[in-house]
């Protein structure tokens, strides 16, 4: 079709496959450190990469991990799960697939886990907060100042979207 394609590989960042989760854990992991934290939670469906990325977040900066998950335990892990579990993440199914749901079981996790003395962070899906759209904003100026280097005309930028997070850091830093 004659048109150049490039791409941002934010695949290949060494953190259990971890993508764009990654840019968003940077400031979430900053966030969690600067009210003293020792637990991440997060919520998610079984096989979430961003759940995914949590656990190893967690398990390479030493914090205890929990995972709030879609659905109902699975005869046997696999993909994603085998990964959360390796990595020292405790599961919890909430037995529903509906994100209210799981919210509302990782904040009542979050208080019991506080009663038994831990001093949780609690993360919503995908990550998406102000907060981790600030990763997102850095993503954009570095392409900026990637995109000269290679005499790449500003044209479009295409990427996946589902809790939005991703999207509104893009569009911010823009």
């Amino acid at each position: 079709m004659g048109a150049d394609v490039w791409l941002k590989r934010d695949d290949l960042n060494g953190v259990a496959c971890g993508g764009n989760k990654v840019r968003k854990l940077e400031f979430l992991l900053g966030e969690a450190a600067s009210i003293d934290a020792d637990t991440l939670i997060t919520v998610g469906a079984p096989q979430s990469n961003h759940a995914r990325t949590v656990a190893a977040a967690a398990a390479m900066n030493g914090f205890e991990c929990h995972l709030v998950l879609g659905g109902i335990p699975p005869s046997a892990p696999t993909g994603s799960l085998v990964a959360d579990l390796l990595l020292g993440a405790r599961l919890h199914f909430a037995g529903s697939n509906d994100w209210d749901v799981l919210e509302s079981h990782a904040g009542a996790l979050a208080n019991d886990l506080r009663n038994e003395g831990w001093r949780p962070s609690v993360m919503p899906i995908g990550g998406s907060t102000p907060v981790e759209a600030l990763g997102f904003v850095d993503a954009f100026l570095e392409l900026m100042e990637q995109i000269p280097v290679v005499d790449l005309p500003r044209c479009t930028i295409v990427h996946a979207s589902s809790s939005g997070g991703t999207q509104a850091g893009l569009e911010l830093g823009r």
